[in-house]
């Protein structure tokens, strides 16, 4: 038999988006900034759920247009490292003028 220690304290700690700083969402099949309106989550926005996000990970996700992550980026006002790679999206225009370090890598830009 085996007993789980300290489980609950990290599953509330996970709980509390509000208090994340570095996300890692590289491979997680991310297509849109927001779900459609009316769908679960629809009501909160990203920077109402994670307003302390400093560094993101999005690579390898499903993003067809580069606007969506500049549409990502431009909630998260303390974001400091945004990290995209293997990317099929368009051309990004413009929207990183508060990032310190922008790594695209190993992705197909049209």
């Amino acid at each position: 038999m085996a007993e789980e220690v300290g489980f609950d304290k990290i599953r509330r700690k996970q709980a509390q988006l509000a208090e994340l700083k570095n996300v890692f969402l590289d491979g997680a099949r991310v297509a849109y900034a927001s779900p459609p309106s009316g769908s679960q989550g629809a009501e909160q926005s990203i920077s109402q759920t994670c307003p302390k996000v400093v560094e993101l990970d999005i690579s390898r996700n499903l993003f067809d247009q580069f606007s969506t992550v500049v549409d990502i980026c431009s909630e998260l006002k303390a974001l400091q490292v945004l990290r995209v790679k293997y990317a099929l999206c368009t051309r990004p225009d413009s929207g990183f003028h508060r990032a310190n370090a922008v790594f695209c890598s190993g992705g197909t830009v049209s």
